[in-house]
């Protein structure tokens, strides 16, 4: 079997285990999105609760409506700071599923060029047996001709 031939299956491996790669590194995007948008759900609900608030403001509320309202607040803050977390570990899953596809493209890339080099050189070799056969084969001719004269 051709060095080529046998490249060419370590090649195909490398190739499927950067599918693979990108496979996780897609679905790692998709979790970071997700929990960024959360996120963003969480400050735009906090955002429009405080809005309707100070609207309420003007008017008279009670002490314990404003200590609900209060601690309700900061639920809503600690929930935003969780989700932070939350999108921070995310980036970090998504930064590593990067980096490993990148290490597995280079390792395929790689690879793929030492396959291509292969097979040219065994086709440069081909060549040169092919042309040594045909150089032997006119040698014989001329040889023969010569002889015949």
């Amino acid at each position: 079997m051709k060095r080529s031939k046998r490249m060419e299956s370590i090649v195909k491996l490398a190739a499927n285990e950067e599918k693979q790669a990108v496979a996780r590194m897609s679905q790692a995007a998709a979790n970071l999105e997700k929990k960024q948008a959360t996120l963003l759900e969480l400050e735009h609900y906090k955002l429009e609760y405080s809005q309707k608030m100070q609207l309420t403001k003007g008017n008279s509320i009670g002490v314990q409506a404003l200590r609900r309202y209060h601690a309700f607040l900061a639920s809503i803050e600690q929930g935003i700071a969780q989700q932070q977390q939350e999108v921070q570990k995310a980036q970090q899953a998504y930064e590593q599923a990067r980096q490993e596809w990148m290490r597995f493209r280079t390792r395929t890339k790689a690879l793929d060029t030492a396959m291509q080099n292969c097979r040219r050189e065994e086709r440069t070799q081909e060549t040169k047996g092919q042309q040594k056969i045909m150089d032997e084969f006119s040698a014989r001719m001329g040889r023969r001709g010569k002889k015949r004269q």
